[in-house]
């Protein structure tokens, strides 16, 4: 964990009445970082890490939210790091911009070396730094290389290629836009198309294919034509089969890359003032399309086998995207 005081920052040849640069922040997340994963301390490492965060290579991404997680993920690579002899994993920062007051887009190479001979070909890196009161975490981290497994493994040899991209002039987080606000209002406006009984404008709130999960199913959702029992049942909420009204309250949102949000949401059903059903934890990843968001994939803890929420039995649990991509594997198309 990084945390902005004057104290600490002493060695960025700055002087203390200047803010630190982006790049500095940058090289200063990465040192630690590389110490905190050289040394095997697990507790520093998560700190650099905001959950959940993307973590991307050229043949795959994927989402982390959980520290067991992260801590699999950085085993394997030192691991691979030692079966190699390497003795200095060295990541030079390249160039740094903030992407509005809370948000850096930097850049970066990374340097695998037993002595001074590389062990691994140096790759280019692209990251965003996400800024929480005065300490700074990685929120994206995308490295140019092939990797034929997760966890990553550098010791069966990645091919370095194509350098990341620039990022987006577009991203939202260049704006004041706020990830939570953003979820609240989809929520709200996809919870409005089923009150107005509007299919089609509920439709219009997905982007397809999409997919549906609970803890024991997953599914592809191709078209509206998938959605119509979906929509039936959440009516349910609404005109007193299940209940007269449905709350769906966001509890935390983040933008995982410059048109991605993943947020986590409560919901719950009332009738006559009253809870008329356990709460239900879900997930959903938006994707923005021009300047609408649009639902990509969303997760409830559910433990019934069915698709029908109208005898939903909730868990408090809901499966992580690293176990859903997992059990996907045969799909088409990963998240």
């Amino acid at each position: 964990m990084i945390k902005l005081h004057t104290s600490t920052h002493r060695d960025i040849d700055q002087k203390d009445s200047v803010a630190p640069t982006a790049i500095a922040i940058l090289q200063s997340v990465l040192d630690h970082q590389s110490d905190c994963l050289m040394a095997r301390d697990w507790d520093g490492l998560h700190d650099t890490f905001s959950l959940p965060y993307k973590r991307v290579f050229i043949n795959s991404e994927t989402i982390i939210e959980t520290r067991k997680d992260t801590q699999i993920g950085h085993t394997s690579f030192l691991d691979s790091l030692e079966s190699l002899s390497v003795n200095q994993f060295i990541r030079l920062a390249t160039d740094a911009e903030f992407l509005g007051k809370d948000y850096i887009e930097g850049f970066y190479v990374s340097h695998v070396l037993r002595g001074t001979v590389p062990m691994v070909p140096s790759y280019n890196n692209r990251l965003v730094l996400k800024r929480t009161n005065e300490t700074w975490c990685i929120i994206e981290i995308e490295s140019s290389i092939v990797v034929p497994q997760w966890p990553p493994d550098l010791s069966i040899k990645p091919t370095a290629t194509i350098a990341p991209h620039l990022g987006s002039k577009n991203d939202v987080r260049r704006s004041l836009a706020e990830p939570l606000s953003l979820y609240q209002a989809f929520l709200d406006a996809y919870g409005q198309t089923i009150i107005d009984k509007k299919f089609d404008a509920f439709c219009a709130l997905y982007c397809f294919p999409c997919s549906y999960h609970s803890l024991t199913k997953d599914l592809i959702v191709k078209g509206p034509e998938d959605l119509a029992q979906v929509f039936d049942d959440l009516s349910g909420s609404y005109d007193g089969r299940r209940g007269d009204n449905l709350v769906r309250t966001a509890d935390r949102a983040e933008f995982l890359q410059a048109d991605l949000i993943c947020g986590y949401h409560t919901a719950l059903v009332y009738r006559d003032g009253k809870q008329s059903a356990p709460p239900l934890k879900s997930r959903m990843l938006l994707k923005r399309h021009n300047t609408k968001w649009r639902l990509i994939s969303v997760t409830n803890a559910l433990d019934d086998d069915s698709y029908s929420l109208e005898t939903p039995r909730p868990n408090n649990q809901l499966p992580t995207l690293r176990e859903i991509q997992e059990r996907t594997k045969s799909w088409p198309t990963s998240l």
